[in-house]
């Protein structure tokens, strides 16, 4: 019985050789997208954990998510949301430089910043759907053209930079004396940094965690070349010794060393002229069957109606023919593994259909 639940400087050396498009693809980048937004306040270039695969898988679930307005979920219409991986994020003038650079152009390059991203496709990487428009005209039609985003290249290059980090400390010194934040005499940008630095070390933890042996870069927030290390007061030297938070102490420190963030070169391709070309075009692109239960068999119904309606569909392995052939009909029949060879972090995802005039999203999980 299955239950269910709710579901700037220094110059750059290239470590690792450039590659093309298709062959760039990780599905890193699709969870650091994602994950952009709050989470990212208290993130810094710390490296992401597979973690998963390889390990003993005994369910598949298929999930369904309705989306009222594909095109726009794939739109990104606002320059400023995306976040880059950073601890603390480019500002906003940056972020409309950098895509009216790539509309202009029809090329731009950023560290820690993408707007697209890849996902693991079975045996394949593929490109999650993402689109920019520009900004000419007086309304949503009048000269709007609308790109699709592609990533051109990736690689990792080598900055040196400053990390600002706070080392957790047991049993401070009698006579220690520190601050707490906010700390008013300080920069509202340096006090950005304190708060990022404590947000490294709590990120929603309590106790809070001990980062003083970790790798640069991974400590606390870099001075990544929108943050200028030559104004900020807490670099070479913090102006104070100890932070204080929750009853807890900590050593501030500030370290020069290499940085090695990934370089993402974008290109754009257009796709519509006006708003009503776009949404169909998105919709020719993206949505790949109908999957109404009047037009499958009554066992394939099933499956699609549980998705729909309740949080999830679930089913021991070996998969059953019924979700067998739903997974035909979304085009990932061919992807999928043998029964013996589905792993814990396999995901068939990306997967739009309609369903009764309504349409979704499907994504198929491998569950231990």
């Amino acid at each position: 019985m299955w239950e269910r639940s709710d579901r700037s400087d220094g110059s750059s050396r290239e470590v690792r050789s450039s590659r093309s498009r298709r062959k760039v693809r990780s599905g890193r980048w699709r969870r650091e997208f994602l994950a952009s937004g709050a989470a990212a306040a208290a993130a810094t270039t710390l490296p992401l954990v597979a973690g998963c695969l390889g390990r003993t898988a005994d369910a598949l679930r298929l999930s369904a998510y309705e989306r009222e307005s594909l095109p726009d979920s794939v739109l990104v219409a606002d320059p400023t949301a995306p976040t880059a991986r950073f601890a603390i994020d480019y500002p906003d003038h940056y972020k409309r430089d950098r895509y009216r650079r790539l509309i202009r152009t029809g090329s731009m390059t950023a560290l820690n910043y993408a707007l697209t991203y890849t996902y693991e496709f079975g045996s394949e990487t593929r490109e999650a759907a993402r689109f920019v428009v520009n900004d000419a005209g007086t309304d949503e039609d009048d000269g709007a053209t609308y790109y699709r985003v592609h990533i051109e290249d990736q690689r990792t290059v080598e900055r040196e930079w400053w990390e600002f980090y706070l080392d957790l400390v047991d049993d401070p010194p009698a006579d220690a004396e520190g601050v707490t934040p906010p700390v008013e005499s300080l920069s509202e940008a340096d006090r950005r940094i304190v708060d990022a630095a404590l947000g490294a070390v709590y990120a929603d933890r309590n106790p809070p965690i001990d980062v003083g042996g970790d790798a640069f870069g991974t400590r606390g927030p870099l001075y990544h070349e929108l943050l200028d290390a030559d104004e900020s007061a807490l670099v070479p030297d913090p102006p104070f010794e100890y932070v204080r938070s929750n009853d807890r102490w900590f050593a501030a420190h500030a370290e020069r060393g290499t940085a090695t963030p990934t370089e993402t070169t974008h290109s754009v391709e257009p796709v519509a002229s006006t708003r009503a070309d776009f949404e169909d075009h998105v919709r020719s692109t993206l949505i790949g069957t109908d999957l109404s239960p009047g037009s499958l068999p009554d066992e394939g119904a099933d499956v699609v109606r549980t998705a729909v309606r309740t949080p999830f569909y679930e089913e021991e392995l070996p998969m059953s023919a019924a979700l067998r052939s739903v997974m035909e009909r979304l085009g990932a029949g061919e992807h999928l593994p043998a029964d013996d060879a589905f792993e814990l972090g396999i995901e068939f995802d990306h997967l739009f259909a309609t369903v009764d005039g309504s349409v979704y999203e499907f994504d198929l999980s491998v569950q231990p």
